[in-house]
């Protein structure tokens, strides 16, 4: 899988860049190319995971997902790509959620109906969403959350629209200041935010989710993290 992801992303050096110069990348993963190319990576993590082998990265959501208690819930998977996740969702846990997806990418969404004509999918950018408040029970933020400038429209947003939880998955973290990097993912120039722990916990507790759940991603760092956030005296 290494191999894989280098080639389909040869130029991957990433440099520090000011947060005022943030904002001329935000519509970086609307490029058409974006959907195709992650796919290729997808199909064999998704073919890995169905030989029995299950990637390190879907292992922590699966784990995620099963520390909520009850099943049948409405979860939302913001910026969804083409979907994926729902597939893994079906496979480790069927039945344990209700699956929507959204994305701001339209090549995106419409191969994600294509894949999965069952499941509803919309377009949708994740710092201005149509959605009613509390509309999911459960809101997912996977490998976004980090690629949008406007960092305080996103988590506002992430959190409204969920009733109960609020997942966060694949969160990469440094130890000191928080910063925003400049590199490329698929052939496409994107930014990738870097939060520091204790800062990103606040995030969510300032608009009033605690956790309760976390997991290290990847054996080989501690510096990568899924969360489970629940409402906290939530009337809905």
């Amino acid at each position: 899988m290494d191999e894989l992801w280098k080639r389909l992303n040869p130029n991957n050096n990433e440099q520090l860049i000011p947060n005022e110069q943030t904002s001329q990348y935000k519509d970086s993963w609307k490029a058409d190319i974006l959907g195709t190319s992650q796919r290729i990576f997808v199909n064999a993590e998704l073919n890995q995971m169905k030989s029995g082998n299950m990637p390190d990265v879907y292992k922590a959501f699966v784990s995620i997902l099963e520390v909520i208690p009850v099943d049948g819930m409405s979860l939302i998977d913001l910026a969804c790509s083409t979907g994926y996740y729902s597939e893994v969702a079906e496979f480790a846990l069927p039945g344990k959620i209700r699956y929507y997806g959204s994305d701001y990418n339209e090549k995106s969404v419409e191969m994600a109906k294509e894949l999965y004509p069952n499941l509803d999918f919309f377009i949708e950018d994740l710092t201005k969403l149509s959605f009613q408040d509390c509309e999911f029970n459960i809101a997912m933020a996977s490998g976004v959350l980090e690629h949008i400038p406007d960092q305080d429209q996103a988590f506002d947003e992430l959190c409204r629209v969920a009733n109960d939880f609020v997942l966060c998955h694949r969160m990469k973290f440094v130890e000191g200041e928080e910063y925003f990097t400049k590199g490329s993912q698929y052939g496409v120039d994107v930014i990738r935010y870097y939060y520091n722990r204790d800062k990103f916990l606040k995030r969510l507790s300032d608009r009033g989710f605690e956790m309760v759940a976390s997991i290290q991603v990847y054996p080989h760092t501690n510096l990568c993290e899924s969360f489970l956030f629940q409402r906290i005296n939530n009337e809905q």
